[in-house]
C-alpha cells in the first residue's frame, strides 16, 4: 500500500484525538517542571544539582512504573480492540498490585537511607545534604505516583486521554503555586527553600492520585473495577502478562539505570556539569512533547489494530508513523537550536554553565530526529505490536554498550567538555535507528497476544 499522510481521514482523526491530549499533558508536565527548576535555580547551583540528583531516584521508579504500565497497556489496547472490559480490569489489577509494591520498596529505601542514594551520584557534601532532605520528604508520594501512573497509562490505551491531561494539569499547576509559596515564603508562608519544594511535590502528587481515583469511580469508568475484579486473574493470564511485560520493565529500568549512570558521569565531572545538563534536560523534554504524543498514539493504534486482527492495517499505519516521527523530530530540532542561546538566560547560574547548557541544546537539536524515529519504532510500533523483547535488547544494549562507555571515556579519559560528552552519549540513537528500521521491515514484530 502506498503510504499517505493526508488522505486517510480516519487515521488522521484518530491520531489527533490520541496525540493532542498526550502532547498537551507532557507540555504541562515539562513546562511546569521547567518553571520549578527556574524557581529552585534562584537558590543557586547547589540547590539545582541537589534536587536534580534526588529526582533521579524518583525517575528510576517512574521508569519502572512506566515499564509495568506499558506492558499492561499492550494487553489492554488489544483487549480494547476486542471490546473485552473484563480482561482489561484484570490487567489493571495486575498493574496496581505490582506498582504499589514497587512504590513501597522505593519509599523505604529513600526514607531509611537517603544519603546512600545521593552518594552514588555526587561527592559534593552540600549537594548530598540538601538532596537527602528533599528525597526523604518526596518519598512519601511514591505510592500515590504508582497508582496514578498505572491508571493514566491504561486510560490512554483505551482512548480515554483527556482525563489524565486534566488531572495532571491541575496537580502540576498546584505544585508550581505551592513552590512559589514555600520556596520563597510568599504571602506569609515560611521560606523553606528546597524543603518547601519537596512539600509542594508531595502535596500535588497525592492530590493527583485522589482526583483520578475519585473521577474513575464517581463516573463509573470501564477500568474502575472492584477489588474482586482486579484480583480475578488466572495463573495462566499472569504468566502470559509477565512474559510480555517483563521485557518492557527490563527495557525501561535498564534504560533508566543508564540515564542514572549518565547523571553520575556528569555529576562526577563537576557540579557545574550536572547543573548545565539539568537545565538543558528541562528544555529538551519540553521540545519533545509532540513526539511523546504521536508516539503514544502509535502504540495504541498499533495494539488496537493487531487486537482486532488487522495486521495489514498495523503495517500500513506503521509506515505513516515513521514519517511522522521524522517530521516531528526535525521540527523539534530546529526549534531547540533556534532557542538554545536564550533558554540558559532564565537561570541564575554562571556564564560557563550557560554556555555549556547552550551547547548541549545545540547537540540535542542535531540528534533529536533519530531519537524521535527510535521512539516511534521501538516504543510505538514494536511495543504496540507485542514485540517487547527485541525493543528491550535494542534499547538496553544501545545505552550500555555504546552510549555510556563512549560518554565515560570522553569524560574521564579525554576530559572533554560536558556538551561533547553528551554528543558521545547520544551516538547510540543513530546505531539503534538502523536495527529498529530493519525489524519493522521484517514484520516479525506483529504478535497477537489476546487471541
Amino acid at each position: 500500500m502506498k503510504c499517505s499522510l493526508l488522505n486517510d481521514k480516519k487515521f488522521n482523526s484518530t491520531l489527533l484525538k490520541l496525540a493532542i491530549p498526550v502532547a498537551l499533558q507532557h507540555l504541562v508536565i515539562f513546562a511546569l517542571g521547567m518553571v520549578d527548576t527556574v524557581m529552585i535555580g534562584q537558590l543557586g547551583k547547589t540547590e539545582i544539582a541537589a534536587v536534580s540528583i534526588a529526582n533521579q531516584f524518583h525517575f528510576l521508579l517512574l521508569l519502572l512504573l512506566f515499564g509495568v504500565s506499558s506492558g499492561i497497556s499492550v494487553f489492554t489496547a488489544q483487549y480494547f480492540g476486542k471490546k473485552d472490559i473484563v480482561n482489561i480490569r484484570r490487567m489493571v489489577g495486575i498493574g496496581l498490585i505490582t506498582g504499589i509494591f514497587c512504590g513501597f520498596v522505593y519509599t523505604l529505601i529513600a526514607i531509611l537511607n537517603p544519603d546512600f542514594v545521593l552518594k552514588i551520584y555526587s561527592k559534593d557534601l552540600a549537594v548530598i545534604t540538601k538532596g537527602s532532605l528533599y528525597l526523604k520528604i518526596t518519598a512519601l508520594s511514591y505510592i500515590a505516583s504508582s497508582i496514578t501512573i498505572i491508571f493514566s497509562v491504561v486510560l490512554r490505551s483505551i482512548h480515554q486521554v483527556k482525563m489524565p491531561l486534566i488531572v495532571s494539569s491541575f496537580a502540576l499547576i498546584t505544585n508550581s503555586f505551592l513552590n512559589y509559596l514555600l520556596i520563597f515564603g510568599n504571602f506569609g508562608f515560611p521560606e523553606l527553600g528546597v524543603k518547601g519544594a519537596a512539600i509542594a511535590t508531595v502535596s500535588s502528587r497525592i492530590l493527583e492520585m485522589i482526583m483520578i481515583v475519585s473521577i474513575l469511580y464517581i463516573y463509573k469508568n470501564p477500568i474502575a473495577g472492584t477489588l474482586r475484579e482486579f484480583t480475578d486473574f488466572t495463573t495462566d493470564m499472569l504468566k502470559k502478562c509477565l512474559k510480555t511485560s517483563t521485557p518492557v520493565v527490563v527495557n525501561e529500568f535498564g534504560w533508566g539505570m543508564g540515564v542514572a549512570a549518565f547523571t553520575v558521569v556528569y555529576a562526577r565531572m563537576s557540579t557545574d556539569a550536572v547543573a548545565a545538563y539539568n537545565i538543558s534536560d528541562q528544555a529538551m523534554n519540553l521540545s519533545m512533547v509532540v513526539i511523546f504524543g504521536t508516539c503514544m498514539a502509535c502504540s495504541i493504534v498499533t495494539g488496537n489494530s493487531i487486537g482486532a486482527g488487522k495486521s495489514k492495517e498495523a503495517i500500513y499505519n506503521g509506515n505513516k508513523f515513521i514519517v511522522i516521527g521524522a517530521l516531528t523530530g526535525l521540527a523539534s530540532g530546529i526549534i531547540i537550536i533556534i532557542l538554545s542561546p536564550f533558554i540558559p538566560l532564565l537561570f541564575n547560574v554562571s556564564e560557563e554553565i550557560r554556555i555549556n547548557s547552550r551547547n548541549i541544546l545545540f547537540v540535542f537539536g542535531l540528534i533529536v530526529t533519530f531519537k524521535s524515529l527510535n521512539f516511534h519504532m521501538i516504543v510505538g510500533i514494536l511495543r504496540g505490536g507485542g514485540d517487547t523483547t527485541f525493543g528491550m535488547i535494542l534499547d538496553v544494549c544501545g545505552m550500555w554498550l555504546i552510549g555510556l562507555p563512549l560518554a565515560a571515556v570522553g569524560a574521564f579519559y579525554y576530559n572533554l567538555p560536558v556538551y561533547y560528552v553528551y554528543l558521545l552519549a547520544s551516538s547510540e540513537e543513530i546505531v539503534k535507528f538502523f536495527f529498529a528500521f530493519y525489524r519493522f521491515k521484517s514484520k516479525k514484530w506483529i504478535t497477537d497476544l489476546v487471541n
